[in-house]
């Protein structure tokens, strides 16, 4: 158990049952924070619940629809009465090459990598400055910098949220709600969107970002418990500062 610097707190995780998100929430609980995990299945959810016990409240919702993300505020707002820390981490991670995605697939990746995370803020921003402060994290992909082939159109929704990021870090600043992008390489550990994949495209990617070099420089990867402890450390961090960008890449 850490220190409780985020008694008192209360904390939304989106992608929250399973991988980075389920470890960041438990990091936060550490801290002393009540914790919100939102994603799509209710039995994620609840085995996240059963292992971390007390001060987790599941909500079932699809970030990607406005109405599911307005009614799971309004449910959070009911059990805990605000919000402090929001982290965006739900995401659509498919590899396709753009010629040949489908309609299903691009509109999938920017519905839930930019417009799930902007549904999201825009309803925890009036919350954070009711309560005087705030801090919103964006998880990101060293994808931004260097786009895997077969994956542009995930590392161009990425863009977009860092774009978004950065024009709400002046626009909220006044309002004493942080924002910072947390970048993150390859993690190691069970990837649930790989689950969606067709037949075959794992193998496709592999061997297109092999050929490109993309995936030799993508290291051996990092625990999702590592990268949740470094994009928690932002959180606890004294409010004169602000993290706009954290990158966490395997050695």
């Amino acid at each position: 158990m850490g220190s409780l610097i985020l008694e008192g707190k209360v904390a939304v995780v989106t992608g929250g049952g399973v991988g980075l998100g389920r470890q960041v929430a438990e990091k936060l609980i550490g801290h002393g924070a009540r914790v919100a995990i939102v994603g799509r299945t209710q039995k994620t959810l609840d085995r996240a619940v059963s292992e971390l016990g007390a001060n987790l409240l599941p909500v079932v919702a699809d970030v990607s629809d406005p109405q599911e993300v307005r009614r799971a505020f309004k449910e959070i707002d009911a059990a805990f009465g605000g919000v402090d820390i929001l982290v965006n981490n739900a995401a659509m991670y498919r590899a396709y090459r753009i010629e040949e995605a489908t309609d299903d697939e691009l509109q999938g990746t920017f519905a839930a990598n930019v417009l799930g995370p902007a549904y999201c803020i825009r309803e925890v921003i009036p919350r954070m400055r009711e309560r005087g402060a705030g801090d919103i994290v964006n998880v990101s992909s060293e994808s931004v910098r260097s786009p895997f082939p077969w994956l542009c159109g995930y590392a161009a929704s990425k863009s977009a949220l860092e774009g978004l990021s950065q024009g709400l870090r002046n626009e909220l600043r006044a309002d004493n709600i942080r924002v910072c992008v947390f970048r993150t390489g390859f993690m190691t550990g069970e990837n649930a969107n790989l689950n969606s994949w067709p037949e075959g495209r794992l193998e496709q990617f592999i061997a297109a970002a092999s050929v490109s070099g993309h995936l030799g420089n993508a290291g051996a990867g990092v625990s999702p418990a590592t990268a949740a402890s470094a994009l928690v450390s932002a959180l606890t961090l004294p409010r004169e500062a602000n993290i706009d960008v954290l990158e966490l890449r395997s050695i």
